[in-house]
């Protein structure tokens, strides 16, 4: 089963990644059938470590295995600025419309995450 199978096959099953006791993570079927997506606000004061631009790039970084969940919830808000995210194990790629752009979403971000900017 390749990757790109696996993924597929969880998103369909609409499984939710779920952080076990011992600080690794598992999927999980989502009580009631609901899917549990955080707020991004949330996931921000937990989740970020680090975040630096370069140009119309926004570097996010993350603690292992937070990526994908932070990278959806950025993907989530819709922001006119961002093009989109591309999230590993525990770094995002953010990618801005222009420079410009690039340093407002890490100043929106900063300020989620309740880091002064």
């Amino acid at each position: 089963m390749t990757q790109a199978t696996l993924s597929r096959d969880i998103h369909e099953l609409q499984l939710i990644k779920a952080a076990g006791a011992d600080g690794g993570s598992f999927y999980a079927v989502p009580l009631d059938g609901a899917v549990l997506r955080p707020q991004l606000e949330q996931l921000m004061a937990t989740l970020l470590v680090s975040l630096d631009t370069v140009g119309n790039l926004l570097v996010v970084r993350t603690p292992a295995g937070s990526a994908n969940a932070l990278g959806s919830a950025i993907d989530r808000q819709n922001w006119q600025e961002v093009v989109g995210t591309i999230a590993g194990d525990d770094t995002i790629l953010v990618v801005a419309r222009t420079e410009e752009a690039s340093r407002s979403v890490a100043e929106r971000l900063s300020s989620l995450a309740g880091i002064a900017g």
